[in-house]
């Protein structure tokens, strides 16, 4: 939801409302498939050789969105959470909610 409330804003901001008491936040999401594929019981696994796979996992995940969206950091949001927003019959405009907006090329 509140991630929701993040979209809400931003839209009104872009509508014109007034940036007296609101500031737009830029959201990013680094995601990696196979995490999704990772059972429920991995949560449950501290074995320190399957933590060092993680951690492995999330450098290069990071190293790759970075390589996509560094020119977003601190200008603009890299994901578009505007599905996340109730349409008037109170149901979603999106039903996956947040998807990745189009990677900006490094300069």
């Amino acid at each position: 939801m509140e991630l929701g409330a993040i979209a809400f804003v931003a839209e009104l901001l872009k509508a014109g409302a007034p940036q007296n008491f609101v500031k737009l936040l830029f959201v990013h999401q680094i995601c990696n498939e196979h995490l999704g594929s990772l059972g429920a019981s991995s949560k449950m696994n501290n074995d320190p050789g399957f933590l060092k796979h993680l951690h492995t996992i999330g450098r290069q995940s990071a190293e790759h969105w970075l390589d996509e969206h560094r020119e977003a950091v601190g200008k603009e949001s890299t994901v578009d959470l505007t599905g996340l927003l109730p349409l008037q019959n109170g149901a979603f405009a999106d039903p996956m909610g947040i998807r990745q907006t189009p990677a900006h090329t490094a300069s």
